[in-house]
């Protein structure tokens, strides 16, 4: 008795699916995915190790490749016959055509050293090519997605951010066509449930971006957001922070010129738990938006006010009555920053870690005094072209040599035995910034008084 043709192509696609997983069984054992998890090989040797073995496959002309090749193209030749059958749309914009791309039964088979490299790179099976994606940046994965459907739903794949679990991601100075902020955005919003810590700082991120994360799966929960020198406006920044308030305790908004001081006084008052802000270079923040952080954000570790005019020695002082836990403090370019402000953060934050003054004009020898007697704990410390000069270097080396790792000194009257003294003195010193200065040491004066310790420029 003669089989019935549909019976007949239902067995041959049976035996096909069966060859297509045999080989992509072999393919697993050759590839050997399990080394990819081994903690002791960097990301770019994994990466290496899957790329060095695609190539093999694909130039090598193995049976396997052959017989993987044969039994996809066939499997979807099949898939269209049907589908033409039942009057489906066309094969291209079929679901299969999104998945694959199978390299010609004739040509991609026999000699698939003739086939286009893209094409041949295509006929990789799934699994090698997720094992290649996942071990991509995120700001990779995004210029992937944008090549052909086929790799856009892989790059999109649920296991990628599933295994990598990532939970931080930068795209940070990226603009242009390619990779932009609003675009990279909207993908963390939908599929990256376990990102924590989002920075598109100078990405070009607008308002469509920042909503996208407001807009966001309902498992997100950000705990960082950086979007500096993005053009973000009131509304969707208050939507961003009303929807992660519970969890977010980092904000920076450096140099976004169009926030206002009624949003900014909003996101404290919601925000009560932050403990990093940055808002330097915010040219509308006034007076009353200073009072109502003060009053709102005691549990403040870090700040940054660079360049804020409204900034004064009257209220840094009363920031650090209500905000004692301050530990790293920014007042890079304030002119309203003198040394008694230095005298506040001595009574008031003693513990201070991180102090950056530069630029502040009335910061003298006087100011860094208080802080070399009262602030004994430094670790990072920035003078740069203030008034400081060797009386306040002399007594940082006598006084902070215990923890001092950098020290910026950038345009400042030191002599190079005082410069001397501070390295010899400071043995934890990493980092030293003399940019600008008269005197500076030649690359063996340094190494005889401190071996570990970086100065820029040498001489």
């Amino acid at each position: 008795m003669e089989t019935h043709p549909i019976t007949r192509a239902g067995r041959t696609v049976s035996e096909l699916l069966e060859d297509s997983g045999n080989c992509r069984w072999i393919i697993n054992q050759e590839l050997n995915l399990h080394l990819l998890s081994d903690s002791l090989f960097s990301e770019q040797q994994k990466l290496r190790h899957v790329l060095d073995w695609a190539q093999r496959f694909l130039s090598s002309g193995s049976e396997v490749h052959h017989e993987f090749c044969r039994a996809d193209s066939l499997t979807l030749a099949d898939e269209e016959r049907r589908n033409t059958q039942k009057k489906s749309p066309a094969y291209k914009h079929s679901s299969a055509a999104k998945y694959y791309h199978p390299v010609s039964s004739t040509a991609g088979v026999n000699e698939p050293a003739g086939v286009p490299v893209c094409d041949r790179w295509l006929s990789l099976p799934d699994e090698v090519w997720l094992s290649i994606l996942s071990l991509l940046p995120h700001s990779d994965l995004c210029r992937v997605l944008q090549v052909c459907n086929r790799l856009h739903t892989l790059a999109t794949d649920h296991s990628l951010c599933e295994s990598a679990r990532c939970n931080e991601l930068k795209v940070t100075s990226c603009t242009g066509p390619c990779l932009h902020g609003d675009q990279t955005l909207p993908l963390i919003g939908q599929l990256c449930h376990h990102v924590t810590s989002v920075d598109v700082s100078w990405s070009g991120a607008t308002d469509t971006g920042v909503k996208a994360l407001s807009d966001c799966c309902p498992g997100l929960r950000l705990k960082s957001v950086v979007l500096n020198g993005c053009h973000v406006t009131d509304d969707p920044l208050m939507k961003l922070v009303m929807r992660h308030k519970e969890t977010l305790c980092r904000l920076e908004v450096f140099g976004c010129q169009f926030l206002t001081p009624s949003c900014l006084q909003t996101v404290y008052e919601m925000c009560p738990g932050l403990q990093h802000l940055n808002i330097g270079q915010v040219p509308k923040v006034n007076t009353h938006s200073l009072t109502v952080m003060t009053s709102q954000l005691k549990c403040l570790i870090s700040l940054n006010l660079t360049g804020l005019h409204v900034i004064t020695d009257a209220a840094v002082d009363t920031l650090l009555q209500n905000c004692v836990e301050l530990q790293s403090l920014t007042f890079s370019s304030c002119p309203g920053v003198t040394d008694l402000t230095l005298h506040s953060i001595r009574k008031y934050t003693p513990c201070i870690r991180s102090l950056d003054v530069s630029g502040c004009k009335a910061v003298t020898d006087a100011g860094v005094k208080s802080l070399a007697l009262g602030c004994r704990r430094l670790q990072q410390l920035d003078l740069s072209s203030t008034g400081t000069g060797n009386r306040g270097v002399t007594l940082l080396a006598n006084y902070c040599s215990r923890y001092l790792r950098t020290v910026k000194l950038s345009f400042c009257h030191i002599t190079l035995e005082n410069i001397l003294k501070l390295c010899r003195c400071c043995k934890r010193l990493k980092v030293l910034h003399l940019y600008g200065c008269a005197h500076l040491p030649a690359e063996r004066e340094i190494r005889e008084v401190n071996a570990t310790v970086k100065v820029y420029p040498l001489s």
